[in-house]
């Protein structure tokens, strides 16, 4: 039955293009999550990436950085911090550095 996820959660991510079929050289360990409302979420484990990036090079703010400058402030709008993957876009040259074997095969 965790196959037929597996596969939904993959061939989801290749149509709306967040994944994609490749032949890089890495390969990143990933797990499924059971997330709170019994949906799972796919992870790619990036400790095979962290081994050949270079540490700390262009961070963005923590969370804790950017909340506390709304503290006492009346929110007119919420900010889900929780919620950025697959947002952002890898630049192209180092996407080859993402990819995960899956059922379907290498994918970043």
């Amino acid at each position: 039955m965790l196959y037929k996820t597996v596969y939904k959660i993959l061939n989801k991510r290749i149509t709306v293009g967040i994944l994609k079929l490749c032949l890089g050289l890495y390969r990143n360990p990933w797990f499924l999550i059971k997330k709170a409302n019994r949906k799972y979420c796919l992870i790619n484990s990036a400790t095979n990436v962290n081994r050949v990036i270079i540490k700390n090079t262009m961070l963005p703010p923590t969370v804790d950085k950017f909340s506390k400058e709304f503290i006492g402030l009346k929110v007119t709008s919420y900010i889900d911090f929780f919620l950025g993957y697959n947002q952002i876009s890898i630049d192209e040259r180092s996407r080859d550095i993402s990819v995960i074997m899956t059922l379907r095969g290498l994918l970043r």
